[in-house]
C-alpha cells in the first residue's frame, strides 16, 4: 500500500513537473513565437516605409516635371505668334493669350467676361456671331476673315479659326486662333489698286 501510495506520489510529481516543464515550454514558445511575429512586423513596417519614401520621392519628380510642362504651356500659349481665345456659346471670352490682348491693345484682365463680338469692327458683328454659330452648330473647325477695331490706331484685319470643344463637365466652349493677315491685307488691296491702275 505505501509503495502504491509512494508510486502514485511519484507519478503525480511527475505528472506536475510534466505540465510545469510543459507551460514553461509553451510560455517561451509563445515568447519565441511573439518575438517573431515582432521581428516580421518591424520588418513590413520598415519595408513600407521605404515604399512610401520612393514614392514620395517620384511624386515629387512627377511634381517637378508637371511643373516644367505648365511653365512651358503658359509660355507657348501666351507668347504665341497669334492671338488664342476660349469663348462660350454666347461669345464670352473666358481666357484670351497675351498676344491676342496686344493685338487689340487691351490689357489681358479687362478682356476677360466680355463679349468677342465687342471687339469686331460693327460692320463684321453678324459675322462673328454667324461664324461661332456654324462652329457650335456643326462642330466642325470654321474660319472667316474680320476686322476688329482697337481703343487706339487703325482696325486689325484678323482670320478667325475656331473649333468647339468640350470640357469635361460637359460645358461646350469655342477655341479660336487670331492671326494678323493686315500685311496679307494691304499686299492684296496694293495688288489690286496696281492692277486697277494699269487698266
Amino acid at each position: 500500500m505505501t509503495e502504491d501510495k509512494s508510486g502514485e506520489d511519484h507519478t503525480a510529481r511527475l505528472r506536475r513537473l510534466a505540465e510545469e516543464r510543459s507551460g514553461e515550454s509553451a510560455t517561451e514558445t509563445a515568447r519565441t513565437m511573439a518575438e517573431q511575429d515582432y521581428q516580421r512586423l518591424v520588418h513590413e513596417l520598415q519595408v513600407h516605409q521605404i515604399e512610401l519614401e520612393i514614392q514620395n520621392e517620384e511624386l515629387r519628380t512627377a511634381q517637378g516635371q508637371l511643373g516644367e510642362s505648365l511653365a512651358k504651356y503658359a509660355d507657348l500659349y501666351d507668347f504665341a505668334p497669334v492671338g488664342y481665345l476660349t469663348s462660350n456659346r454666347d461669345g464670352l471670352i473666358l481666357e484670351a493669350n497675351l498676344t491676342f490682348a496686344a493685338q487689340l491693345g487691351i490689357e489681358r484682365g479687362r478682356l476677360i467676361d466680355t463679349p468677342l463680338w465687342l471687339y469686331a469692327a460693327a460692320p463684321d458683328r453678324g459675322m462673328l456671331r454667324a461664324h461661332l454659330d456654324r462652329v457650335f452648330k456643326s462642330n466642325e473647325q470654321g474660319t472667316c476673315e474680320l476686322r476688329l477695331q482697337r481703343p487706339s490706331g487703325p482696325e486689325l484685319y484678323v482670320q478667325l479659326d475656331s473649333i468647339m470643344v468640350l470640357t469635361v463637365d460637359g460645358a461646350e466652349l469655342c477655341r479660336t486662333s487670331v492671326t494678323d493677315i493686315c500685311n496679307a491685307y494691304v499686299a492684296c488691296n496694293t495688288s489690286s489698286t496696281q492692277i486697277h491702275d494699269l487698266r
